[in-house]
C-alpha cells in the first residue's frame, strides 16, 4: 500500500494552518475596505486543495486529508497545474442541485468514486507566498448576473469574479444570488496580497444572507414534548457562550440521542436571522456536519 500523502508535511504547516480563512463581514469594519475589490458567487461546496508534487495530483481536504473519490479531476487539473506557474489550486467540490451533506459524503467515500462531482476553482497560489483570484476572463462588475461560472473542461469551472467599486455594489451583486437561491457571495481584495494561511481577515470576506456560522457541538440535550424519548437539540460554543440549536431531522435526533459521541465534538453549520441586540443568534438552526472544517469560527 502506497504512504498516503500528507499535506501538512509537505506544506511544512499543521491542520489549522494550513489555508487562509473567510471572514464573515458581519465582523468587519465595511468603512475601512479599500476598493475596488473582487466579488464572486459563494458555493456551499468542500474545499479542495489541487497540488502537483513530483507529477502527482493530489487532492486534499481543508485539514489535509487526501480525498480519493475524484480521480475523474486529475487530467484536468492536472494540465491546469502542469502548463501554468501556479503551486497549488483552491476549488469547490460541487454537485450541480444536491445539498452540501451530499457532497460532503460523496467527497469523503474511500470505497466508490463520484464521477458527479467537478471543481469550482477559485484561487490559485503561486509559490506559497502569493495568491490570485482565477480570472482568466478579466471580468467587469455585471449586476444581477446570472453567469457565475465559466466552463473549462468537462469538470473544471471558473468562477468568475466581478470588479466591484463599493459596498453597494457588493450587496447589489449579493442580493442577485440570494433571489435565485444561491448561498451568497466572496470578497476579495483586489491588489495582490501574501497568502496568510492559517489567518481570517479583510482581505477574504464571506457574505451570506442572514447569520451562518460554523460552531463547536459540545454537548446535546434531551427533548420534551413531542420530542420527550428523543434528542432535543444541540448544545453549541458561540462567542464564549453556550447555545441551544434545533432543527434537526428526526433520523438525526434519534441517532444522536442514543449515541451522543456520532455529533459531539463535531463542527456544524448553524444558520440563524442574525444578532439580537444583545448579541446573542436569533433563532439558530442546525444545517449540517461541516466535516471539511478542523476548526469553527468561534
Amino acid at each position: 500500500m502506497p504512504k498516503p500523502f500528507d499535506l501538512c508535511a509537505h506544506l511544512k504547516r499543521d491542520k489549522k494552518h494550513l489555508f487562509q480563512k473567510l471572514k464573515p463581514i458581519e465582523q468587519i469594519d465595511t468603512s475601512k475596505l479599500k476598493f475596488p475589490m473582487w466579488v464572486s458567487e459563494k458555493f456551499d461546496g468542500v474545499f479542495c486543495c489541487a497540488i502537483r508534487v513530483n507529477g502527482v495530483i493530489h487532492v486534499c481536504s481543508r485539514t489535509g486529508e487526501e480525498f480519493l473519490s475524484m480521480e475523474h479531476l486529475k487530467p484536468e487539473l492536472d494540465d491546469f497545474l502542469r502548463v501554468g506557474r501556479e503551486k497549488f489550486m483552491i476549488f469547490e467540490a460541487y454537485i450541480f442541485n444536491e445539498t452540501q451533506n451530499v457532497i460532503s459524503g460523496a467527497c469523503r467515500d474511500t470505497k466508490k468514486q463520484h464521477p458527479e462531482l467537478v471543481a469550482l476553482m477559485h484561487t490559485l497560489i503561486n509559490d506559497g507566498d502569493e495568491k490570485e483570484v482565477a480570472d482568466i476572463t478579466l471580468p467587469t462588475f455585471l449586476v444581477n448576473s446570472d453567469i457565475s461560472l465559466s466552463m473549462i473542461e468537462p469538470f473544471l469551472y471558473e468562477v468568475i469574479h466581478y470588479n466591484v467599486r463599493n459596498l453597494d455594489e457588493v450587496m447589489s451583486f449579493a442580493e442577485s444570488i440570494w433571489k435565485r437561491g444561491g448561498e451568497g457571495a466572496v470578497l476579495h481584495a483586489a491588489e495582490f496580497q501574501p497568502y496568510q494561511a492559517g489567518k481570517r481577515n479583510a482581505s477574504i470576506i464571506k457574505i451570506k444572507k442572514g447569520l451562518s456560522v460554523d460552531l463547536l457541538c459540545v454537548d446535546t440535550f434531551k427533548g420534551n414534548g413531542k420530542y420527550e424519548n428523543t434528542l432535543g437539540g444541540l448544545v453549541c460554543r458561540y462567542k464564549d457562550e453556550e447555545i441551544h440549536v434545533s432543527g434537526m431531522t428526526d433520523a438525526q435526533r434519534d441517532a444522536w440521542y442514543h449515541n451522543p459521541n456520532l455529533i459531539v465534538g463535531k463542527i456544524v453549520q448553524v444558520d440563524a436571522m442574525g444578532e439580537s441586540a444583545k448579541g446573542k443568534l436569533r433563532e439558530p438552526r442546525f444545517k449540517g456536519i461541516r466535516y471539511d472544517k478542523g476548526e469553527p469560527d468561534y
